[in-house]
């Protein structure tokens, strides 16, 4: 069995699979799927039922994480030393 939600302001599907999926035609189909969402705009997120039985903290933080805005990683800015070089601050 596989639960599906979806968030339409963030465009982020979050699946629930169970063992079916770890077949190679679950796999596949799942690839499909994840394609044609892709193709859509919508990043797809996969948890097997038991990563949601074991620790559902760690499903979560995933889930939290992927819809927290993030700052550029690659904002450049000017440097306090350094003789004049370009350094990168990651955030």
């Amino acid at each position: 069995m596989c639960w599906t939600f979806y968030c339409a302001a963030a465009k982020l599907a979050v699946e629930l699979d169970g063992d079916q999926h770890g077949t190679e035609q679950g796999i596949a189909h799942d690839m499909a799927r994840t394609r044609f969402l892709a193709a859509k705009g919508i990043r797809v997120m996969r948890f097997g039922n038991h990563e949601v039985k074991e620790d559902i903290n760690v499903v979560v933080e995933g889930i939290f994480r992927a819809l927290t805005p993030t700052r550029s990683a690659t904002r450049i800015d000017l440097p306090l030393s350094g003789g004049g070089k370009l350094g990168r601050t990651h955030v």
